[in-house]
């Protein structure tokens, strides 16, 4: 176990601590820690090279020592140290040994500095990896390759700063890693030199995976840098052959989704939808008071209790006021008794530890008023990298979120087409409410760019008290149209399923 005494983070000494704390993980490099470097391809000399270390897992009983955060974090894993430009170490990230979840975990989780950042300084053209044991393997080779410790967070300023690069990306071999290159050479566009798409061979995972399989990795590699460049510059007379792989990936994803739809909780409003909800954009539309945000929670909950990840983002109610509706739920009580404090406290604690049954996979937020986008992207980043799954977003309401984004309002405004492409981009399912009395009185522009219209639509109270509605799908671009019957409990905050 690695023993520094006090380590000051986020101190002046950060630095030098980050330095005496790697320059002890190198002294723990053992034949574990080798062993498992071999098998990457990765020799002792490349190791020293890059100051890799390692902190040896532990047996027995021992007591958690705060002032030593890289031992309880990084146990039987190898740490990679990541440095800035000038040198300085800024974070340290541990890839487990031995199959443990995460696979990788940071220290900090540095999002604006490149492993083996010194590149964009020396060399003009650069191999933009998928991940630290790529870029190591080709630094092995003498081949200039980069990465963020966490590619799944590359955005824009990324791109700026690979401006008059010449970029070859190579991100993973299988359907996200191929999305995930598309995406970044449309951010390369607009301030790259050129950017190309590396396609490795069938069958071989990365770039890793790569030099461990072949004869000769390095000639392999130059021959496949240089017929990217051959494929960018006969793209318009390339064959469909080209692209049979994408559009069988793309079929085998939408097969996917159709058997694992995101379920609603209610079984006659997941058989009208093929299944359950589709993906991509959906709009939930009804008056003011018809019960929009209660279902919208009550599907949240249902979804992050099954384990699915769940962001709920609101710009009308604070997260209080979510939780209050959940525990409605629960109790089986109004909203307002919640917020009013009517119940005993140890009915709502009983209550709470049921919700929290979902509350380990859903976040709520309070919608800014600045930054709408960004701020909902910084939380998919992050929860996707806690969960190693991509959230369902909602979002609550779109009317509020489409004015609140002042970036897109330099830009002439964020429109509801903006939203269903950064939906598609990120690869993320967003399901928005917004209030209509009618759904033929939603904007023309959004029932275009929507994958599903879902509106309720109030048909009075019924015996018991609970208000009759019609749930109707409007629009399904995937599957049927109609309508079910439902009831909402607006005393009971939640809704049922009816039959016909």
């Amino acid at each position: 176990m690695v023993n520094q005494g006090e380590l000051k983070w986020g101190s002046a000494k950060h630095e030098q601590d980050l330095e005496e704390t790697v320059a002890a993980l190198q002294k723990n490099m053992n034949t574990d820690a080798y062993y498992y470097l071999g098998k990457r391809g990765i020799s002792k000399d490349t190791a020293e090279l890059l100051r890799i270390g390692y902190v040896p897992g532990r047996i027995g009983f021992y007591v958690s020592d705060r002032n030593d955060p890289v031992s309880e974090s990084f146990e039987n894993r190898v740490v990679i140290p990541i440095f800035n430009a000038g040198g300085d170490i800024v974070d340290l990230v541990g890839r487990s040994v031995d199959h443990k979840e995460p696979k990788y975990k940071s220290l900090y989780g540095i999002e604006d500095v490149f492993y083996q950042e010194q590149l964009l300084t020396d060399s003009e053209d650069l191999i933009l990896c998928n991940g630290l044991f790529d870029v190591i393997t080709l630094k092995q080779s003498h081949l200039p390759g980069i990465c963020l410790p966490n590619m799944k967070m590359f955005k824009e300023v990324h791109a700026e700063r690979l401006r008059d690069k010449r970029v070859f990306i190579c991100m993973g071999n299988d359907e996200n890693g191929r999305r995930e290159a598309v995406r970044i050479q449309g951010m390369l566009a607009a301030c790259s030199n050129e950017a190309f798409i590396v396609q490795l061979p069938e069958a071989v995972k990365d770039i890793n995976d790569l030099f461990a399989r072949v004869q000769q990795p390095v000639d392999v590699m130059v021959k496949l840098l240089n017929h990217a460049i051959e494929e960018t510059l006969y793209a318009p007379l390339a064959p469909d052959i080209r692209n049979a792989t994408l559009f069988n990936e793309e079929y085998i994803k939408r097969h996917r989704e159709q058997a694992n739809r995101l379920t609603t909780g209610l079984d006659a409003l997941d058989a009208l939808l093929g299944g359950g909800l589709p993906g991509g954009l959906m709009v939930m539309s009804g008056p003011p008071g018809c019960g929009k945000t209660t279902l919208m929670k009550q599907i949240a909950d249902r979804l992050s209790a099954l384990q699915h990840p769940v962001l709920y983002i609101s710009w009308d109610m604070s997260q209080f006021e979510l939780w209050a509706i959940s525990i409605a739920r629960v109790l089986g009580a109004s909203y307002g008794s919640v917020l009013r404090g009517e119940h005993e406290p140890e009915a709502v604690q009983s209550a709470n530890q049921v919700y929290m049954q979902a509350g380990k996979m859903q976040w709520t937020l309070e919608g800014s008023l600045t930054a709408a986008l960004q701020q909902i992207e910084a939380a998919v980043e992050k929860i996707t990298v806690v969960t190693g799954r991509t959230p369902l977003v909602f979002i609550d309401s779109l009317q509020q979120f489409l004015a609140a984004d002042e970036e897109a309002k330099v830009k002439g405004g964020l429109s509801p087409h903006h939203v269903k492409e950064w939906s598609r981009e990120w690869n993320v399912p967003v399901f928005a409410a917004l209030p209509a009395e009618r759904p033929e009185e939603l904007p023309i522009e959004l029932r275009s760019a929507s994958d599903l219209v879902l509106a309720i639509e109030p048909r009075g109270h019924t015996a018991d008290g609970a208000w009759s509605v019609e749930l109707q799908a409007v629009k399904n671009r995937s599957g049927a149209t109609g309508a079910v019957r439902a009831k909402f409990y607006e005393n009971q905050a939640h809704f049922s399923d009816v039959l016909w």
